[in-house]
């Protein structure tokens, strides 16, 4: 008898995660984000100001007042699958 074969691929899920390196003025707060995430093909950085940037890795980003700030992390892998992270800048 035929027997078919079916090759699966399985990925594993994508975990955000960024650590930030904060340097405070009088009047304005500016952020470095570093990238750690595993097994992500795209990115969704929401900096909690109205902005935000889909590249890996963001360039630095300036806050222009004082206060506090979340910034959302959301990656997808190459199956759609999400997950999200977030941090407080303030």
């Amino acid at each position: 008898s035929d027997t078919a074969s079916v090759q699966v691929t399985v990925l594993p899920i994508p975990t955000a995660d960024f650590v930030l390196d904060q340097d405070a003025a009088c009047d304005s707060i500016t952020v470095t984000i570093t990238d750690q995430s595993i097994s992500a093909v795209q990115y969704l950085w929401d900096f909690g100001d109205g902005t935000s940037d889909t590249s890996p890795n963001p360039p630095p980003h300036t806050y222009g007042s004082p206060g506090t700030y979340i910034i959302d992390l959301t990656v997808t892998n190459a199956l759609g699958c999400t997950h999200s992270l977030s941090r407080t800048v303030h």
